[in-house]
């Protein structure tokens, strides 16, 4: 038997309470958990701290974000040396003799090299013209500008904290404006919000990064769909992309939603120039939901 923690009513098992929480409180199984069954952070990959998927109120969010992370987990890890311990007598059987002769074959790299030369007339795949005219219209598309070591891409990705984020935290410091970072103690928003200004009981999420796009997601949209279907083919191989559709359809909505439901001061900038703005602006009170 569960016991809901809102009302107290008794299920079975966990589906049970599933469709109790739904219909009784009118909330997905994602929010209660999150309301008060979730421990810090638990939805955070162990291994490299990006987001992870909600399972089920049995299980929680999963340990790690994507098949790569699993691959890299210390528990796997072990796993996978102890197996080849057993196995070929090494904790990886790219150790044994066998493996190492064929890594080093020169013979078959050399043959490898000259049939990539025959046919295509390059050393490798991407010297071709063809890639790197691919890649330069993916960075512009992206970036708006093919060399990623200039304008807003470095901007936007800087080290841990991107710069933007430390742009708006110099702003918060010298106002003497006090916040914390990574917020997650209100009920009212449960999420690791980037800062929450006390003294106004602002929450301000900065989506910058080209996992939140450029603005909410609108399933009515034409060309929000047609964006989501270009990433949904890139996802195929991607995890990263599966990650941001989940982050730009789902998590960034049910944000959005949270912040409505509960009335907060919800102040989200999606630029540099948002970020300058609302600096200029003197930290103005909005609502953007």
């Amino acid at each position: 038997m569960v016991k809901c923690l809102i009302c107290e009513h008794t299920s079975p098992n966990y589906r049970g309470l599933g469709c109790h929480i739904a219909l009784a409180h009118g909330m997905t199984t994602q929010n209660y958990y999150n309301l008060y069954l979730k421990k810090d952070n638990e939805d955070i990959c162990q291994v490299c701290g990006n987001p992870t998927n909600f399972i089920n109120l049995a299980l929680g969010y999963r340990k790690v974000c994507s098949v790569s992370c699993g691959q890299k987990h210390p528990n796997t890890r072990n796993k996978i040396e102890a197996t080849n311990i057993a196995r070929y007598g090494k904790t990886t059987p790219l150790l044994t003799e066998e493996s190492l002769q064929k890594s080093h074959n020169k013979q078959a790299m050399t043959k490898k090299r000259a049939t990539m030369i025959e046919r295509y007339g390059y050393p490798n795949s991407f010297c071709t013209m063809e890639t790197q005219h691919k890649v330069q219209q993916t960075l512009l598309k992206r970036y708006g500008n093919n060399n990623p070591m200039c304008g807003n891409v470095l901007e936007k990705y800087n080290g841990t904290r991107s710069s933007w984020e430390n742009i708006l935290k110099t702003a918060l410091l010298e106002h003497n404006i006090p916040f914390e970072y990574e917020y997650n103690k209100d009920l009212r928003y449960p999420y690791h919000c980037d800062f929450y200004l006390p003294n106004t009981d602002t929450f301000v999420e900065i989506n910058g990064y080209f996992t939140h796009n450029n603005h909410w997601f609108d399933e009515t949209s034409q060309a929000d769909v047609s964006v989501l279907n270009a990433w949904k083919e890139k996802a195929k191989t991607s995890n990263k992309m599966q990650m941001a559709i989940d982050i730009w359809t789902k998590k960034d909505v049910e944000k959005r939603k949270c912040a409505k439901q509960n009335k907060l001061n919800y102040v989200v900038l999606w630029t540099l120039e948002d970020i300058h703005n609302w600096i200029a602006s003197n930290f103005e009170i909005r609502h953007d939901y």
